[in-house]
């Protein structure tokens, strides 16, 4: 019996943190999260540089503040680098962790307050 070539499969990728990994171990820049803030939401931006001000303050690193709110660290970081949004039944979490009210994530900061 013949053995057939195959056409090789697709690459998979997964993101992890800020780049590509794909299944064959090489890495890929992830290019929609370059240090552009291009098609980014404005809110988004908003959010995660309101909450890096937030921590900062409070003293506590991106895995402190994740595992006091019950999350994943790397997903914590990407909120706060904008690469993701966040779901409004981990708002409450996320406050207390940061020990401030949920609408305090959520007010504007002028320059002078950061």
């Amino acid at each position: 019996m013949a053995v057939r070539d195959c056409p090789p499969a697709p690459p998979r990728y997964d993101l992890v943190g800020d780049i590509l990994q794909a299944w064959d171990c090489t890495t890929v820049p992830f290019v929609a999260n370059s240090d552009s803030d291009a098609g980014v939401p404005a809110q988004r931006l908003a959010f995660g540089r309101r909450l890096r001000v937030l921590r900062t303050r409070a003293g506590m690193t991106q895995t402190a503040t994740a595992a006091a709110a019950g999350m994943d660290r790397s997903f914590y970081a990407e909120v706060e680098a904008s690469v993701h949004s966040i779901s409004v039944d981990r708002i409450p979490a996320l406050a207390k962790a940061l020990g401030v009210t949920p609408s305090e994530l959520f007010q504007d900061m002028g320059p002078d307050q950061q």
